[in-house]
């Protein structure tokens, strides 16, 4: 009989036990639950988190590099266009420089100073011209005209003339060198060439 008792007992203990340790368990397994739950959770928010923060670095070094890219685009462009420039006007001094060397020359200038003195009916003027040019302007073009005086312009270095007339204040550039800086600014005005 105390065997009996002892085993009911034993039972007892034992299925509470079970119960407790059941209980402990499922406790346990729930927390557990919660925890990778959460745990999850914070990963996702960790990994959307290091995923924006890796784009917005990767975005501004994109930037970064893109108007790294950028400028060393425009400075070539620069550069190339410099060049360009140079070429172009090398070459338009050389054939200018040619030109004066002609008799072409020297019958344009005669037409251009007949014209202005017709059109502004001047009668005695000064003219300037580029140093190289001063005897030939003597001896074949102004003998013919009443010029008061010529002298040498640093404005002019290609060729052509700047003629004043004193009495009205009348100041005509007609030098190659006006016409170059002209042909400089059209082609700086030319919107393919220019860096935006």
């Amino acid at each position: 009989m105390l065997n009996d008792r002892l085993e009911k007992f034993k039972k007892s203990v034992l299925d509470n036990v079970d119960q407790e340790l059941e209980k402990i368990i499922d406790e346990t397994n729930s927390i557990h639950k919660q925890n990778l739950t959460k745990n999850q959770k914070d990963q996702e928010m960790e990994y959307t988190l290091l995923k924006q923060k890796y784009q917005q670095e990767s975005n501004i070094k994109i930037k970064q590099e893109l108007s790294h890219i950028q400028n060393v685009l425009n400075q070539k462009i620069i550069k190339k266009r410099n060049e360009i420039k140079s070429t172009i006007d090398k070459n338009i001094e050389k054939k200018l420089i040619l030109f004066t060397q002609t008799d072409e020359y020297i019958d344009l200038i005669i037409n251009n100073i007949q014209n202005i003195i017709k059109k502004f009916s001047i009668e005695s003027f000064s003219i300037l011209v580029c140093e190289r040019e001063i005897n030939l302007f003597k001896e074949k073009i102004l003998k013919n005209f009443n010029c008061l005086d010529i002298n040498k312009s640093p404005r002019i270095k290609i060729g052509g003339f700047i003629l004043e007339n004193h009495n009205s204040n009348i100041v005509l550039n007609k030098s190659f060198d006006k016409y170059i800086q002209m042909s400089e600014d059209l082609f700086n005005n030319i919107p393919e060439l220019n860096i935006k």
